[in-house]
């Protein structure tokens, strides 16, 4: 776009943000020779557009002197055209701060302004704090990250279009959402809140509290999102939390452009819009109250996460995070890896700006699709460039007042043309084209958090050099993919992997993974799935479960906390289910506690057919769906406060134990049967007392209770 339109556009806008009134603005808009010019053709008269209806003659005026003419000849007076209305409307409000549809346009035309590049600030690798090892440093901040979860927030992007990922309902072919991809037994959404919640039992369990973690989630209404995420929540109560603690807030959309700025059509009756990035969330955070809501429940900090990482949550990173970031008050932080070439993927950066002479450094983010107008970036050798400015992850560490001023200064952070091919309408046809949205990127709040000095304080970089420790991300699908990063496939082998080294340091032997991608072509050597709330850090989990055995093809499944497993050899399926994995519901209220479902196996031996496990390749979208007539498995299923023991015993073939609240079921060998015995319970017989040792270790230790119950015994044969 030329220069001087670039000028007509910038001062339209200032006029328009210095008048207050609609009849204000109007008169700006007619005052503008491209306004003029259009209605001196004589296609529509100014009093046929304006009419009565000052908002709507606004929004029109608005979209002719942004050079969108074209949707006035398409649209006006026919029945989409209120629902245009209602789509142009709340781009305007959205963008109010730039001066509404004008404002917009303006951004699009200036990025897309050639020479738009050189004025980028100079960048640098940024410093980084390496977490690789559990030491004693990240230790003493794990015990700070848990300490602290009464002052943090959890902050979800969960309004991902997801249009690589091809994701449709089996039954109704919809296209669905991110957050609906059933993700290695659960959806993605789901497997978030199950993360929160094991951050919230170790605290309970270290500091003897209950702790709730506000949860704050951004959706939005491409492919029904906001529908899909909603329906979720109310089909699992909402994951035992009160609706108080949880706010949902909606990303806006905005117009899709061509390379001239036009706004493209979906069809004949739709404009083509598309999410407007997730820095969208900081400025929808101020506009809907939550900064106030969050302020008056003490929350200061914020965790943030994107949905499609779910490798983020293994082990001790986010924990440690937390610490570092609520112990040395920072303002923003980042946790990083290596970054992969060919990934889509951002880079940490420090850029430096001179504010009246005065040198300030701020902590950045580059997208992947600005890499090639970053000068400092076009390095000739890319491992280079690869090991010296590690990945954006998008796992934040936020201080809330630091981003609500930050949001003041700049309510659209980081933002950037994206562009691909895509379907559109245009002259009575649909056709494919080069096309971009402007979006906002919401790692780039931290541009507007700058430091004096040559340093940075407040801001930091967690790296770790195992990236499947930190980023693995389920973007698109395979048979539409150049590559395997950015695939459920890898990510599901890259959560396999974690679960390997979990293995490995309890001491349970397995078959090792082959390498990828010979691994997508024969069945899981293993299956684990569990609950975070038996950990989530590994060393929690290495101390309930001591070595063991899984045979190839093995597969776990443990959906509780309290669990005590010492030499158990598997070899086929176990599934154990707790219906109360962290506590009890006491007058409709969730309650964290030790009347929970609890397990002891203890040299124990397990033998069946297994589940039939699909090809690796298959796999992660299978999950643990309900294969009841498909091979065998050991069920164990403990209601409210059930216990289920089993000592020194072999259990072979297709077994299923339920066991009721205040019971427990015992197994022991007799004479080579199966002894059943029962008893009854007046509250939990034990439970894992969890403390801190030295080194700020978390150590925990079986706590027994003594009881008065009355067994009975049965065959089991």
């Amino acid at each position: 776009m030329e220069s001087l339109e670039l000028c007509r556009l910038f001062a339209l806008k200032e006029k328009i943000l210095e008048r207050k009134t609609f009849q204000e603005k109007l008169s700006a808009l007619k005052e503008d020779l491209h306004v003029q010019a259009f209605f001196a053709g004589g296609s529509f008269s100014l009093e046929e557009v304006c009419g009565e209806n000052l908002h709507e003659a606004y929004l029109c005026l608005s979209l002719v002197a942004a050079g969108q003419e074209h949707l006035l000849k398409e649209g006006f007076r026919r029945p989409f055209w209120e629902s245009w209305m209602a789509s142009f409307a709340e781009i305007d409000q959205f963008y109010q701060e730039e001066g509404g549809i004008i404002g917009y346009q303006y951004r699009v035309a200036l990025i897309q302004q050639p020479g738009h590049a050189a004025k980028e600030e100079s960048i640098a690798p940024p410093p980084v704090i390496d977490i690789s090892e559990e030491s004693s440093f990240v230790k003493e901040h794990i015990v700070e990250g848990i300490f602290a979860l009464d002052k943090v927030c959890l902050l979800l992007p969960v309004g991902g279009a997801a249009d690589r990922l091809h994701l449709v309902d089996e039954l109704t072919g919809e296209p669905l959402p991110a957050g609906c991809l059933h993700f290695f037994g659960a959806t993605l959404l789901e497997k978030l809140f199950f993360d929160v919640e094991g951050l919230e039992y170790l605290h309970y369990k270290l500091f003897h509290k209950t702790v709730r973690v506000p949860i704050v989630l951004m959706s939005s209404q491409e492919k029904n999102n906001h529908n899909h995420i909603a329906t979720i929540l109310q089909k699992r109560s909402f994951f035992s939390r009160s609706t108080k603690e949880i706010r949902i807030i909606v990303q806006p959309s905005v117009p899709v452009v061509d390379e001239k700025g036009r706004w493209c059509l979906k069809n004949r009756g739709s404009l083509l819009l598309k999410p407007s990035g997730h820095g969208a969330l900081w400025k929808q955070m101020k506009d809907s109250g939550v900064f106030s809501w969050l302020s008056q429940l003490g929350v200061t900090k914020a965790l943030v996460r994107q949905i499609n990482n779910p490798v983020s949550a293994y082990d001790y990173p986010l924990s440690a995070f937390l610490g570092y970031g609520a112990k040395n008050d920072a303002a923003f932080g980042v946790i990083s890896c290596r970054r992969k070439e060919g990934a889509k993927e951002g880079m940490n950066v420090v850029k430096k700006r001179l504010i009246d002479t005065r040198a300030y450094l701020h902590l950045s983010n580059i997208e992947y699709c600005d890499f090639q107008r970053i000068r400092a970036h076009s390095s000739k050798n890319v491992e280079d460039s690869c090991a010296r400015y590690p990945a954006n992850t998008n796992i934040l560490f936020v201080d809330l007042p630091s981003a609500e001023k930050a949001v003041e200064e700049e309510p659209f952070p980081g933002l950037l043309l994206n562009g691909k091919e895509t379907e559109i309408y245009e002259k009575g046809a649909f056709s494919k084209k080069k096309v971009a949205r402007l979006e906002s990127t919401m790692q780039n709040i931290s541009d507007q958090i700058v430091e004096p000095g040559s340093s940075l304080k407040r801001s930091f970089v967690f790296y770790h050099e195992d990236r499947y420790k930190t980023m693995s991300t389920a973007k698109k699908a395979l048979q539409k993919a150049r590559t395997f990063l950015e695939t459920p496939e890898r990510c599901f082998y890259d959560c396999l992997q974690n679960l390997q080294a979990l293995l490995d340091s309890c001491g349970i032997q397995h078959v090792p993974l082959l390498p990828f991608p010979l691994f997508l072509e024969q069945p899981p050597p293993f299956l684990v799935e569990y609950h975070p709330a038996l950990g989530p850090m590994f060393s929690v989990i290495q101390q309930k479960m001591r070595l063991g055995a899984m045979q190839r093809g093995a597969s776990l499944r443990l959906e509780i906390a309290e669990l005590l497993w010492h030499r158990v050899r598997v070899d086929g399926d176990l599934d154990i289910r707790a219906e109360n994995i962290t506590g009890h519901q006491k007058n409709g209220e969730f309650l964290y506690s030790h009347e929970t479902g609890k397990c002891i196996l203890e040299n124990v031996s397990i033998q069946n057919r297994g589940r039939r496990l699909p090809l690796a390749k298959h796999a992660w979208a299978n999950g643990r769906k309900e294969e009841k007539s498909s091979g065998e498995s050991l069920s164990i299923v403990l209601e409210g406060n059930g216990e289920f023991v089993a000592k020194g015993v072999f259990l072979e073939g297709n077994l299923r134990y339920r066991v009721e609240k205040n019971r427990r079921l015992t197994l022991v060998e007799d004479n080579g049967k199966i002894v059943e015995r029962w008893e009854r319970l007046r509250e939990h017989s034990w439970h894992w007392e969890y403390e801190l040792g030295e080194n700020h270790a978390i150590r925990i230790e079986q706590k027994k209770k003594k009881q008065q119950h009355k067994a009975t015994a049965s065959l089991k044969t």
